[in-house]
């Protein structure tokens, strides 16, 4: 999944907003879940951040404690989803702020007082508290790098500096391949460039000489780019290496099997579906145009109009869609995993009282939405859920 972000070039923004919903959902649980024992480490982890120089090492301890919660959350797909969130931001940072631009002592001394708000209130049991903190300690590392992007910018309009000749602020926390790298800033040019479906790419060899890497380096970030559809290959004399569209469907059956492989317990991926479901629903009424408006109303007749034997698909469909107005492509994404994972499992067909429940409740969604009230879609969105509940299981 983090590939896949990369590749299409997620946002910044959009990856904090996805980690605001579904890390602080895995503060609340942790504080829910956690065992004495997982309390004591959390602990221990806290005083080696509070005992760790800015520039060695505490970047690598941050990570062990949001593991650590990941962990207590009792939530494997939800620890899975964030970090996939997070490796697409160090993979950002990594790529691209500059070491001499990073203010370490003071970023670090904000960061360790925040995260220490986080691990008491998960210690206490106080899921609102540990929600409130984690809230804060994201908006933090949203505005230190955001701040560090904004240096980096000021640096290259200065010096004519470029992202790769610049040292990474997060030291050995994280080291991309560099297939990975050179697959994503192809994918950049591709996907900010000037390129349509089917024009050339490009010669082999001046390709490996613009990213100074080798062939095998070369071909393996082409095969990344390939399995997810940003690039194909044509054979004959107008043949050859060919902009394609980028797709997602390789992720979903990677990441949909992967979830399905873990045997998760039903209220895993309810819980999941849940809390990505209720973000969207609110971010779609805030950003939805006429037009998201025209192919609500038209979904939701279709969902009416259909059998029992159809109508699981077509209400799938809009939630996806809800996922995909909402402007944010993490969770948008994620939801899709999600559905590709407990598909499988659906029953065939609805009872008549279950199929006139979903939909007065996509009705009421649709209408919340539509009216621009991020407040009642929410509230339409977590009935919904709960009315779904009984019957989007893994077997």
């Amino acid at each position: 999944m983090a590939t896949y972000f990369e590749i299409i070039d997620v946002s910044v923004d959009e990856l904090f907003e996805a980690l605001e919903a579904l890390e602080t959902r895995a503060a609340i649980l942790a504080a829910e879940h956690g065992d004495f024992a997982q309390a004591e480490h959390l602990r221990q982890l806290m005083d080696e951040l509070n005992a760790s120089d800015p520039e060695t090492g505490s970047v690598a301890i941050h990570m062990r404690i949001r593991e650590l919660i990941g962990t207590m959350s009792d939530n494997p797909a939800l620890a899975a989803f964030n970090a996939a969130i997070y490796r697409s931001i160090v993979e950002s940072i990594a790529g691209e702020l500059s070491l001499a631009e990073y203010n370490f002592e003071q970023d670090f001394q904000v960061a360790r007082a925040t995260k220490q708000a986080v691990v008491e209130r998960v210690i206490a049991r106080d899921a609102a508290g540990a929600e409130n903190a984690m809230r804060t300690d994201i908006a933090l590392r949203k505005k230190s790098v955001t701040a560090g992007f904004a240096s980096l910018h000021e640096s290259e309009a200065r010096e004519g500096l470029l992202p790769e000749q610049q040292k990474s602020p997060v030291g050995e926390g994280y080291s991309p391949k560099l297939a990975q790298t050179v697959a994503t800033r192809l994918a950049h040019r591709l996907v900010h460039g000037d390129f349509e479906f089917g024009d050339h790419l490009g010669t082999e060899p001046d390709l490996v000489a613009q990213f100074g890497v080798s062939r095998a380096i070369f071909r393996e970030a082409i095969r990344i780019l390939e399995l997810h559809g940003l690039l194909f290959t044509r054979r004959g004399n107008r043949g050859g290496l060919l902009v394609g569209q980028a797709s997602p469907a390789y992720t979903l059956r990677v990441a949909g099997g992967y979830l399905r492989h873990l045997g998760l317990a039903r209220v895993h991926l309810d819980e999941l579906r849940g809390t990505i479901a209720i973000a969207v629903a609110s971010l779609a009424a805030e950003r939805r145009t006429a037009s998201d408006q025209d192919m609500l109303r038209k979904m939701l007749r279709h969902q009416h109009e259909c059998e029992s034997g159809e109508l699981i698909e077509a209400a799938a469909m809009i939630q996806i869609f809800v996922a995909d107005i909402s402007g944010n492509r993490a969770l948008a994404l994620f939801l899709r995993v999600i559905m590709a994972a407990i598909w499988p499992s659906l029953p065939p067909e609805l009872p008549a009282e279950v199929i006139e429940k979903l939909n007065d409740s996509h009705r009421n969604l649709v209408e919340a939405i539509i009216a621009g009230d991020p407040a009642l879609a929410r509230r339409f969105m977590v009935d919904h859920v709960r009315l779904a509940h009984p019957w989007s299981t893994l077997r």
